[in-house]
């Protein structure tokens, strides 16, 4: 979206590797990105095509239990956000 093409940060598997993201939350936040695109006038198909690739991350961040999180340092706590409304 206007933005470098080059990203010189964490991968999404270390980023998130603390965070018990579920599936049910995961689809709600893509919901939630999909509303905020559209709500900025970006074109429909950018927009799909922002949500194809964002979808290319999910396996790296949904988790099924806390047992699959893991910290990064000894006082990195296990975010796990309550069940999404």
């Amino acid at each position: 979206m206007g933005g470098p093409k080059a990203y010189g940060g964490k991968t999404p598997i270390s980023a998130h590797q603390h965070m018990m993201i579920s599936e049910e939350l995961y689809d709600i936040r893509s919901q939630l990105l999909s509303a905020a695109i559209k709500e900025a006038g970006i074109d429909d198909e950018l927009r799909k095509e922002w949500l194809a690739a964002d979808a290319t991350f999910k396996r790296a961040l949904v988790k099924k239990s806390r047992d699959e999180c893991s910290t990064s340092y000894p006082t990195q706590s296990i975010l796990d956000f309550p069940k999404p409304l």
